[in-house]
């Protein structure tokens, strides 16, 4: 609830983005929203029962990840409205990079139907912002981007609800408060 309830908000914020107050408002509920999901995911995983390939595989992972997000936000430098809204900007990125990484950890450790859902959901919110950034800074196909990022999006929180009704072991169960 408190996820949906920050990310919401942000989305709703976004329509008043060209004012500096509301762009580091809406970008600030944004990494709140994934701090949410970042603490919900923590608690569930475990670095035990993972091989050396699979943490280098992971390692390899979060580092290209990390370098392409990084080239991804200093394109929009410029086009930030101030060094706070930039620097949320930064966080946000770093939160989805990090609950990525998370998320395929929690799969790997339960490996379940209800943990693949919950994965897509997060991968298919990573494309919607990532797009969403596409379209709003009309990087490439601003119109074609938007309606993907959108569609991405109905996709992902669909997926979230889903795995929300999914019966799961008592371990494998995320804080539900957190949803």
């Amino acid at each position: 609830m408190v996820f949906l309830a920050f990310y919401g908000t942000s989305s709703v914020l976004t329509m008043w983005y060209e004012n500096n107050l509301m762009a580091t408002l809406s970008m600030g509920l944004n990494v709140l929203s994934f701090i949410v999901l970042i603490r919900a995911l923590l608690p569930k995983i475990s670095f035990i029962k993972i091989n050396s390939f699979l943490i280098i595989s992971f390692a390899v992972m979060i580092l290209i990840n990390g370098f392409l997000s990084y080239h991804f936000i200093t394109m929009f430098k410029g086009m930030t409205l101030s060094n706070t809204h930039f620097a949320f900007v930064i966080l946000n990125t770093l939160g989805i990079v990090l609950v990525s990484f998370l998320g395929l950890l929690y799969n790997h450790k339960y490996s379940t139907k209800s943990s693949i859902i919950f994965v897509g959901f997060i991968l298919l919110l990573l494309f919607s912002e990532v797009f969403r950034g596409i379209a709003y800074y009309e990087m490439a196909y601003g119109d074609y981007s938007a309606h993907i990022a959108r569609g991405l999006l109905i996709l992902s929180m669909a997926l979230l609800m889903h795995y929300s009704f999914l019966k799961k072991k008592d371990d494998e169960l995320l804080n539900s408060h957190f949803f």
